[in-house]
Order: C-alpha cells, then sequence, then structure tokens
C-alpha cells in the first residue's frame, strides 16, 4: 500500500521554505531570547532549554560505551524500573518515579536516601520562540500546564488518569510538547547545516536517520481531528491568529476525518459513556502525516517528508506489514523520538497485538540505506547495532485506567532516564449499586500468572456452575472480559450440552436479538457476553436475575452500569471472581483501600450488600 503523499506543487513549495524560514527560527533560538523577561528568567529559561539537548545530545565512545554496558546487563535491565522516588503532584495525585539505567531523581538525591518527596513540581519548559506566545492560550488550566511539565524532562509517562469527559485536557499538553520538540529538533538541524556551510571542517552530530520524530496513536479518526486540530493552533496558529495562513491540504481533512452525515448523532444512544467514546467519526483506519514551514502547515506529506505521523495502529500495520510480505515500510519509523500513545484504553477493545507490532517497529535501522537524510549527521548512538534509538525515545501512554498491557507498553522503550507513573486512588463503585443487591467477591488463589487462565477454569467449573445448574436457576447472565476465555466457556458448555446463549463481538444482528429474547423470555438458562461488545454497543438488557462476573470488567463503570439491569427480585446474586493479578480492576470496582484488604485476607470469600 502507497503512503500517503501531497500533491508536487505542496511538497516543492514546503521543501523551499523549509531551509529558510526554520533556519530563522533556529537563529531566535540561539540566541536565547524570551521577549520582555528579567534576566533571572531568561537564564532559567536558557537552563531548562538544555534539557531537550541533554537528552538527545550526541555521545562520545566512552559514554556510549559505559550506556552500552549498563543497558545490556541483565541484571540493571531488571532493575531498570524498580520503585523508585514517591511523591504528589499538585494537579494530578500520587506519582512514582521508576529509576532509568542512568537517572538521578528531580532532587538529585540518591534513591536509596530519600524515598518521597511531599510534592514535586516540574520544572518550568522552555518554549521555542514561535509558540511561545500561543502556548498559554492553548493549554487551558493549570492541570494540562503541570503534565506539560512532566513532558518536557523526557522520561516515560504513564497516565492513567485520562479523563473521556475531558478529552481536549491532557491532549493539550502533549500536542504542545510535540511541535514545541519538532521545531527544536528541526532549529538545531538547521542552524548546524548553516555551519556546516560556513566550515566544512565542522562535523555535527544533530539527527536520526529519517525525518519523522514525533508518531500520536490514536483510536478513532474523531480523535486524530481533535489532535490535529490542535496542533494547528500551535503551529501555525489556525483559528487562534486572526492573520494566520490556511493548513494546507485543511479541505480534505475535514472530509476524511470531520464528522460525516452518516455518523451517530451522539443524542441517538441513551449511554452517556458510549456517546463519550463514539461521538463523531469512528474509523479505526487512518494515518496522516504533516510538517511545518515557517508560516504554514502541511497536511497530508509524505511520511518520509513528515514531522509529526498521526495514525491509529490498524492504519499503520497495513504499511508496516509482516514477514514475508513483499510490499512492506516500516523505515520511516527508524527515528521517532516521542511515542504518544493516546485513549489506550480504547486500543485495548480493537485488536491489541496492532498496537504492539507497530511499536516493535520503532527505532530499528532502516533496511533501505536511500531513505536516510544524511549518515554523516546521524546521532552515533543510533548508529550502534543494534540501535540504542529506543533508549532515547520518550514514550507517552494515556488511558482511562492501568491495565498491564500498558504498563509493559510504557516500560518496554527502556528510556535510560526512566519513567514518572501516575498512581490514581479510587473510591469503587460499590456506592452506585442498590443496597440489597446480594454481591459475593471470590477470590482465586492462583500459583502463577502463566497458569491463572486454567485456575479460574477449573473454579468456576467445580464452585460457581454448579451452584446454578443445581438449584437450575434461570436468566443467569455471565459476563467475560477475554474473548480467548468466552470460548473456552462456549466450548465447555457444548460439550455439556448446556442451555445457553451467546453474544460477542462477531455475533451478528440478527443473532443478537435472538439472544437477548431467549434472555429475556427465560429460553436459555445462561447467556455467556463479551467485554467488548459490551464496550462498542452499551445496549440495555432485560430479565437479568442473576450476574456471573467470569473477569472483571477493565472499564469499572461496566459493573453498576450491568447490575442496573437486574431484574428487582429477593433472590437475585452476583458473584465476581478476581485473582491477585486482577488487582488493578479490583480496586476500580471496590476502591483503592478495601482491594489491599481483601488480597491480603484469609477469606478468600468477601460480600457486600
Amino acid at each position: 500500500m502507497a503512503l500517503d503523499k501531497p500533491t508536487p506543487a505542496a511538497d516543492e513549495d514546503s521543501a523551499d521554505e523549509d531551509e529558510e524560514s526554520l533556519a530563522d527560527d533556529a537563529a531566535v533560538e540561539g540566541e536565547g531570547s524570551i521577549g520582555e523577561a528579567t534576566a533571572a528568567e531568561a537564564a532559567e529559561a536558557t537552563a531548562l532549554a538544555g534539557r531537550f539537548a541533554a537528552h538527545f545530545g550526541d555521545r562520545d565512545e566512552e559514554q556510549i560505551a559505559e550506556l552500552k554496558e549498563r543497558l545490556g546487563n541483565a541484571a540493571a535491565e531488571a532493575s531498570h524500573h524498580k520503585p523508585g522516588l514517591k511523591a504528589t503532584s499538585r494537579e494530578h495525585g500520587p506519582i512514582q518515579f521508576t529509576a532509568g539505567s542512568v537517572w538521578a531523581p528531580p532532587d538529585r538525591a540518591p534513591v536509596a536516601e530519600k524515598k518521597r518527596v511531599a510534592v514535586y513540581t516540574p520544572p518550568e519548559a522552555a518554549m521555542h520562540p514561535r509558540i511561545a506566545e500561543r502556548v498559554g492560550a492553548v493549554m487551558g488550566d493549570e492541570a494540562a500546564a503541570e503534565f506539560f511539565g512532566h513532558l518536557s524532562t523526557y522520561r516515560d509517562v504513564l497516565y492513567p488518569s485520562r479523563s473521556i469527559d475531558d478529552p481536549e485536557g491532557i491532549m493539550r499538553a502533549y500536542t504542545a510538547h510535540a511541535v514545541n520538540h519538532v521545531l527544536k529538533a528541526r532549529a538545531q538541524v538547521l542552524r548546524n547545516s548553516k555551519k556546516v556551510k560556513k566550515d566544512s571542517d565542522q562535523e555535527y552530530r544533530d539527527q536520526g536517520f529519517t525525518r519523522p520524530t514525533v508518531l500520536i496513536l490514536a483510536p478513532y479518526k474523531s480523535v486524530a481531528h481533535r489532535i490535529v486540530t490542535l496542533i494547528a493552533e500551535l503551529a501555525v496558529g489556525d483559528g487562534v491568529d486572526p492573520g494566520a495562513k490556511p493548513v494546507r491540504n485543511r479541505a480534505r481533512f475535514e472530509s476524511d476525518f470531520g464528522a460525516g452525515e452518516d455518523d451517530p448523532d451522539e443524542a441517538q444512544h441513551p449511554n452517556g459513556g458510549y456517546r463519550a467514546y463514539f461521538d463523531g467519526n469512528c474509523d479505526d483506519c487512518f494515518r496522516v502525516g504533516m510538517n511545518f514551514t515557517r508560516t504554514t502547515m502541511n497536511l497530508y506529506t509524505d511520511f518520509y517528508h513528515s514531522d509529526i505521523i498521526v495514525a491509529s495502529p490498524l492504519g499503520l500495520r497495513l504499511i508496516v506489514g509482516s514477514d514475508g510480505e513483499e510490499r512492506r515500510d516500516f523505515d520511516f519509523l527508524s527515528s521517532i523520538e516521542l511515542l504518544v500513545v493516546d485513549q489506550a484504553e480504547s486500543l485495548l477493545m480493537q485488536n491489541w497485538q496492532h498496537t504492539v507490532d507497530v511499536v516493535n517497529h520503532i527505532n530499528n535501522t532502516p533496511t533501505n540505506p536511500s531513505v536516510v537524510s544524511d549518515f554523516t549527521r546521524v546521532r552515533q548512538w543510533a548508529l550502534e547495532v543494534p540501535s540504542m534509538a529506543r533508549f532515547f525515545r520518550q514514550t507517552v501512554v494515556l488511558s482511562a485506567f492501568a491495565a498491564p498491557e500498558l504498563n509493559r507498553l510504557s516500560r518496554g522503550g527502556g528510556n535510560y532516564e526512566g519513567c514518572v507513573e501516575f498512581r490514581p486512588q479510587f473510591t469503587g463503585q460499590l456506592e452506585y449499586i442498590p443496597s440489597d443487591l446480594h454481591q459475593a467477591f471470590h477470590r482465586i488463589e492462583c500459583t502463577a500468572l502463566a497458569s491463572s487462565a486454567d485456575e479460574r477454569f477449573e473454579f468456576f467449573v467445580k464452585k460457581v456452575l454448579p451452584e446454578f445448574t443445581s438449584k437450575e436457576r434461570q436468566h443467569v447472565f455471565v459476563y467475560i472480559e477475554s474473548y480467548f476465555d468466552f470460548v473456552r466457556l462456549r466450548n465447555h458448555f457444548r460439550r455439556e450440552e448446556m442451555s445457553f446463549a451467546q453474544i460477542c463481538e462477531y455475533t451478528s444482528t440478527s443473532n443478537v436479538s435472538r439472544a437477548r429474547s431467549y434472555l429475556f423470555h427465560g429460553e436459555r438458562q445462561f447467556m455467556l457476553y463479551t467485554g467488548r461488545f459490551h464496550y462498542h454497543n452499551r445496549p440495555r438488557l432485560r430479565g437479568i436475575k442473576h450476574v456471573i462476573f467470569y473477569g472483571l470488567p477493565q472499564y469499572a463503570e461496566f459493573y453498576p452500569e450491568l447490575l442496573s439491569y437486574v431484574s428487582a427480585d429477593d433472590e437475585a446474586t452476583v458473584t465476581a471472581l478476581y485473582t491477585k493479578y486482577d488487582a488493578l480492576c479490583l480496586q476500580r470496582i471496590v476502591g483503592t483501600k478495601r482491594t489491599s484488604a481483601m488480597l491480603k485476607a484469609e477469606s478468600s470469600v468477601h460480600v457486600f450488600v
């Protein structure tokens, strides 16, 4: 599949303006001027601006050898993400730093000497002069401004508190960080290019193999539309500055990514959570590249001439391809310095393997040498075999909740400066449940994570299922979070010739209607139902008398939502199964404090009425 390309005229114009205009920006940045600021403020801004150079600057052979030894050592790799300094963010609550291979805590005290800081405020980041005046208007509030400060340290960030009700809050911070990073990186390259022209003996290693340095992954076109709109506001003042030049190919972008006539109106679905996720264009296959000149922003640029790429995992997966395919390309991902995964909870409800595959192709040495901009300018640590670029990449994962997959993603890059993880505290969802509903949480004792699926299945078949089959209870609703668990239970029910209906993400509309009718009229004893179907449809279910949570829902709001459909009946029951590996889900349902007590208690059954 061919990469998206700009029109020849737009590409030619942008190339000409690039060299001329961004070089002017580079000169301004090099002067360290921040307008009418005091000398003290100017000195502080100049010092903070060094964070970019300190993180991405080239290393000499001795420094690379030392870093390679640390990163290559198995013991150092194992301790790379040991919990370090704990602190509290003024706007975002508890946070925890994990130590990188050559990292020191924010206050530069060794982790072993100081375990906790009352309040940690990230340093104020230096802005590229081109966007300095616009950032305040775009950022919006103190929470976004503080988060921007965390991003500007270039540590990895795991933020599992993204609010779906305020999608642009954190988005404003990371788009500002992305634009700021691109402008500084391009200004540095162009400034050094001018120096080389004056003195050909000068050597500067200040870039990667290819031009794209920022990759933003998002689940739907509606999310990408907000991202690109914010980037345009920052980069060229689109919609902010009256005299701003129009974004090139904006009409095409609005046609492709805007809400079309066929998109569902948010008022058509009664569930507010559904509307929050699916309002607008919900196409999950897209990709668009963009680059900047002094006064304009170009959309739909060829990836190799782009500064920022915004795409869905599926959209990139079709280009990245897989082993054995002839037409595949991923070299444009070789020099990504900032990876942002936004609304990651939605990506979990798609094919998560697409995200994993795309990330695995980032920061690899190009397979085609002809795509490399200039080998003499490539940073030495990127030229190492294998490339060390991933240890310099900043990975930012934003989600409505924490999940093991997201933890692995945020820690998998191995940023040598470590990671800051936000640790939200939860009160739970039990207060939203009717007080007369009997809820029993059963802890399944597991010996290892690898065997937990088998042990959960054995517990369900031997301990839970007989309670419902022997008493011939009807209208039993079984919620299953994992599709693989769903297939396993479905096959068991078939072998035992049990009376059941089923609904999953692959069930046809007619069969869904039929299964819901079976549940309502009691024509089948059990209903097997997956979490992914509920996420994408949010139907109102009737006829439920007993609920079994074979696995706890990752979306905590599903718990009270599904229980609200239980018929008013004195015999109604709720049975929830969990293991110690479900702690992240459990705390969002019963609360952080209760979770700790339930996991440590001698009794394996806890009842809430």
